[in-house]
């Protein structure tokens, strides 16, 4: 057919390609047939579309969602982006746990427990755990300020500062730099000689 205006059926149109406006509806997979290529500038679906193959955008080309394109996914290029844009929150749900990895080692870069702990990790090494009486760290924590425990101990660059009674079943060092130390009556001259 080199020219028709208009082809109406009742059956099966099969091609290889479509141009043009395209109307009608096609109820089941098998309605078109022949891998044929369809070509609109808009496509709209109220009810639920299925595909059994993978939905290709392009560079900068955006999934977007709500009325308002709230959010949003795409890659521009070089970079992958999540973007919510909206008024509200953007909330990732795992049934168990959620997870962040390495796309190609399958490193694990955080894993959040559901009831449980949020984790962080260094190449692949946990370094960081959330725990219910507080957290643990791995290694080594480097602080570039104070580091205050509770309202009694303050680490820094100067040494220790302590207020109230500090408990310990030894200490390192002359114990020259000591200040404001309280000597008990009880203490004999040899145990006074060592707090001066």
């Amino acid at each position: 057919i080199s020219s028709v205006a208009n082809i109406n059926s009742s059956g099966t149109i099969t091609a290889t390609a479509f141009s043009g406006a395209f109307t009608g509806t096609a109820t089941t997979a098998s309605s078109l047939t022949g891998s044929p290529s369809i070509t609109v500038t808009g496509l709209f679906v109220s009810g639920v579309a299925t595909f059994s193959q993978d939905i290709k955008l392009g560079d900068n080309d955006k999934a977007s969602f709500g009325d308002g394109d709230d959010l949003r996914i795409y890659h521009d290029g070089t970079n992958s982006y999540v973007e919510d844009t909206g008024t509200g929150d953007l909330y990732l749900s795992g049934s168990t746990n959620v997870i962040i990895q390495h796309h190609t080692t399958g490193e694990t870069m955080a894993k959040f427990v559901g009831n449980g702990a949020a984790e962080l990790y260094h190449d692949n090494s946990k370094k960081f755990e959330t725990l219910g009486v507080g957290a643990t760290v791995t290694g080594t924590l480097y602080a570039s300020s104070a580091v205050v425990v509770g309202t009694a101990v303050t680490i820094n660059s100067s040494g220790i500062t302590a207020t109230g009674v500090v408990t310990a079943t030894s200490f390192v060092g002359s114990g020259a730099n000591l200040t404001d130390l309280s000597i008990p009556a009880s203490f004999n001259e040899l145990d006074a000689a060592l707090f001066n």
